[in-house]
């Protein structure tokens, strides 16, 4: 439309100036080539504007598409070696579980008990005795071997409850005497004690700690 008004304008001016009406022919042919470049230029202007967004716009989603590509790429890689890491350390402990050699004294064949037979006897019904069954029986048996002198009447009583004898430490306090596990019951010590005061089983146990 501006074309054409330009024309329109240019050839009312030519008829109102007569004297200058033979330029027309001449100026008119280089006035719409001029026009015409100029819609072409800009056409072209237009076109590679667009063309450029098109382009960058499908650049950052292709780049978009292989970064995620990439980084699930990366991340399956590296939760594949992290769970190899962690089967191979538990199959590490499992293995390391199944050869682990038994320690410690392991239940008798004998059934029921009585004062002096081994603490590892098993009860009437064949069953492995308790912690509290194997600490009765130590005791007991220490009150019925004891000495003449070892014990006083008092804790001969409580051992032949099967109670520990006790003791008077070195700030006045009354005790009882422990039991210490070597190797741990939780390592098949069940059976494997030490018949210790609570200052020396602190001392030979780190698990054992005395109260400040």
């Amino acid at each position: 439309m501006k074309f054409f008004k330009k024309i329109l304008n240019l050839s009312l001016f030519l008829l109102l100036i007569p004297g200058l009406a033979w330029a027309g022919p001449l100026f008119l042919p280089s006035i719409e080539k001029g026009t015409q470049a100029g819609i072409i230029s800009g056409v072209l202007k237009q076109a590679a504007k667009q063309g450029a967004k098109k382009g960058a716009k499908q650049a950052a989603k292709k780049s978009a598409k292989e970064g995620v590509k990439r980084g699930a790429k990366e991340a399956g890689k590296k939760s594949a070696k992290e769970a190899g890491k962690k089967g191979a350390k538990q199959g590490a402990k499992e293995g390391a579980k199944e050869v682990k050699p038994i320690k410690g004294t392991q239940p008798s064949d004998d059934k029921g008990w009585k004062k002096g037979d081994p603490i590892n006897n098993r009860t009437k019904k064949g069953e492995v005795p308790s912690d509290a069954t194997v600490t009765k029986r130590v005791w007991k048996n220490e009150g019925k071997n004891a000495k003449p002198g070892d014990y006083s009447k008092e804790n001969l009583e409580r051992m032949s409850k099967g109670k520990p004898p006790q003791y008077i430490n070195k700030d006045g306090e009354k005790k009882s005497k422990e039991l210490h596990h070597d190797p741990p019951r939780r390592e098949g010590g069940k059976f494997d004690v030490q018949k210790l005061t609570a200052e020396e089983h602190a001392a030979v146990d780190p698990h054992r700690r005395l109260k400040k």
